[in-house]
């Protein structure tokens, strides 16, 4: 696993006026998988203290160092859908080259969902690939949307 030595701090983050989202903007310049700019959210839920802000910022931080994994395994779900049915270019498209355009563009952490939106590289006209991790760090889907 890669380490992308990107980390968010609290001084980071900015709250919304209703104080249930936590938001920072963050440069991943020069880091593999990541826009010039990613978008990180925290968002508490229903009734939700926010003293547990700092568990989620910590749960956001353990995701930025898997990014490797997650792209990986978007890769692998969605490489042969892409050149079986988006690929207009003609040629195959590798799995190393497939796994290259993916970048970062967000992750939003809640207390029962994390997600991380990539960037598709045009691979999929522009579609953002969501993929879906459990509470335990685990990749439970990856697809295209939006």
């Amino acid at each position: 696993m890669a380490t992308n030595f990107l980390t968010i701090t609290k001084e980071q983050l900015q709250t919304s006026p209703n104080g249930r989202e936590y938001s920072a903007q963050v440069s991943g310049r020069g880091i593999p998988f990541l826009l010039k700019k990613v978008h990180i959210n925290i968002e508490l839920e229903n009734d939700e203290d926010p003293s547990i802000v700092d568990s989620l910022l910590t749960i956001a931080n353990d995701m930025l160092q898997k990014l490797d994994v997650y792209a990986a395994k978007a890769t692998e779900e969605l490489y042969e859908l892409f050149n079986d049915e988006w690929n207009e270019e003609g040629e195959e498209v590798s799995k190393e080259d497939f796994a290259k355009r993916l970048k970062l563009e967000s992750l939003i952490v809640k207390s029962s969902s994390r997600l991380v939106y990539f960037d598709d590289g045009e691979l999929f006209c522009g579609h953002v690939i969501e993929v879906n991790i459990d509470n335990e760090g685990n990749v439970e889907s990856a697809d295209i949307a939006g």
